[in-house]
């Protein structure tokens, strides 16, 4: 997170920036206010995170900017693998959604 008390507006528009492309990994592109669900192998998510130049941390960190909804991380086994599932209930359903 940034203080935007302290912050220039150069730290903001870079911390806006890195919130954006976290949140573009995980959003709905058809509709960015939809609920948050992914799932697959934790190797594989963690791979794109890596590729997309972002973590599962400042994922997070971006579901809630964009969303003010808190994103679930639930970390599972499935026949012998490493699972992650992400869970937000985004915008639409949160406390500043469009209801």
């Amino acid at each position: 997170m940034i203080d935007y008390r302290t912050a220039t507006p150069e730290q903001i528009e870079a911390y806006r920036a890195r919130m954006n492309k976290a949140f573009d990994v995980v959003c709905n592109h058809a509709d960015w206010r939809a609920e948050i669900i992914m799932f697959g192998t934790e190797s594989l998510m963690l791979e794109v995170m890596r590729l997309r130049k972002t973590s599962l941390e400042e994922v997070a960190d971006a579901v809630e900017f964009m969303t003010a909804t808190k994103l679930e991380i639930t970390r599972y086994f499935a026949e012998g693998q490493p699972m992650i599932k992400i869970h937000a209930d985004g915008y639409r359903k949160g406390p500043a959604g469009d209801h």
